[in-house]
């Protein structure tokens, strides 16, 4: 009777837990939505990790790592599927978004299930480590410089920048040119405006100019934007 009662009982454990992993997969999907929607910015936090933290007690390093997860797992379709189902413990799911991708995700589901939570944490940060260093690189290797020629009449701009920044700088002239404000820009760019206005200040530094028409006219006479 004993023995029927504990298996009861571990059957009940089993059940919740189940429960509880499709619960943190749904919560996760949820703070996926609502940092793309900048919902704190209502309340007076910084970010969704501050908003977080206000609203529910979290701690601003979990909830910086749980709002990167959220965003990780909508292109992890078996990291995500092992979460909801249980397969994947959140602390190892969180862990291991931070350096999964779609093509290794399968063989890495499989390491994750026989290691510890604390393993995975040891090798998201090696590759954290490694990504920081490749960045630094990056970094140093960075210039923009321009010139004009012709006697004045053309503008010449030559660059290298990390493919994440030089994107920016491209959408940034392309939405310029459009005519949109920084709000508008930040709004289609899913950035804060504040980062919009800080980008468009940067833009009209390099270039030498001091408004949107003449960064539009510099940058396209040197074959950047559309």
């Amino acid at each position: 009777m004993q023995r029927r009662s504990e298996e009861a009982l571990i059957r009940e454990i089993d059940a919740e837990h189940a429960r509880l992993a499709a619960s943190h997969r749904r919560l996760l999907r949820l703070l996926a939505d609502i940092d793309r929607r900048t919902s704190w910015r209502d309340v007076g936090a910084r970010d969704t990790a501050h908003w977080l933290s206000i609203r529910y007690g979290l701690s601003q390093w979990k909830a910086r790592r749980w709002i990167a997860a959220a965003h990780a797992l909508e292109s992890l379709p078996r990291t995500s599927e092992a979460l909801a189902s249980g397969e994947l413990h959140v602390d190892k799911a969180v862990e291991l978004t931070r350096f999964a991708t779609p093509e290794t995700e399968s063989r890495l589901l499989v390491w994750a299930g026989g290691v510890s939570c604390g393993a995975i944490r040891r090798k998201a940060d090696v590759v954290a480590r490694r990504s920081s260093g490749e960045a630094e690189e990056a970094e140093r290797s960075r210039f923009l410089s321009w010139w004009t020629f012709d006697e004045g009449r053309r503008f010449g701009l030559e660059a290298e920048l990390p493919s994440a920044q030089g994107a920016v700088v491209a959408k940034l002239l392309d939405r310029l040119a459009d005519g949109l404000s920084n709000s508008d820009i930040a709004g289609l760019l899913g950035l804060s405006e504040k980062t919009v206005r800080n980008n468009v200040s940067n833009i009209f530094a390099k270039l030498l100019v001091a408004d949107r028409a003449a960064a539009v006219a510099k940058a396209r006479a040197s074959g950047l934007g559309s």
